[in-house]
């Protein structure tokens, strides 16, 4: 699929926290290293849940692999988003998620990991 993509700035690569997802992520990079594409970051997903209501954070699953393994291949960890069920919601009814939940803990999240992409690729 490379390949018949034109042009191509890069690839962001997401893991979740399990040891199973950073195995294959690992893969993936080292995919992208043998077809010439550049990695733009790792970003961990599902890490943590911060409750709506009182802000809290709860580590539901373990977090950190993908910071762990991100350092370890020499990639940029972009960052890691929470589990909000609202991702879900929105972009099964086709609203732009960081739109619609702007104050949301994974939204600043997603906008603070995009920043060192669109400053690298300007």
């Amino acid at each position: 699929m490379v390949q018949l993509l034109e042009k191509v700035d890069g690839a962001i690569v997401v893991t979740t926290p399990q040891q199973v997802a950073i195995s294959d992520v690992r893969k993936a990079i080292t995919f992208c290293r043998k077809v010439h594409l550049p990695v733009l970051g790792v970003l961990e997903n599902m890490s943590g849940f911060v409750c709506p209501h009182c802000r809290k954070r709860v580590d539901i699953f373990q977090t950190g692999g993908g910071k762990a393994m991100a350092k370890d291949m020499g990639v940029h960890f972009l960052g890691s988003i929470p589990l909000d069920p609202d991702i879900v919601r929105s972009g099964d009814a086709g609203t732009p998620y960081v739109q619609a939940f702007a104050e949301s803990e994974a939204a600043k999240a997603f906008h603070k990991a995009i920043e060192p992409i669109l400053k690298r690729l300007a």
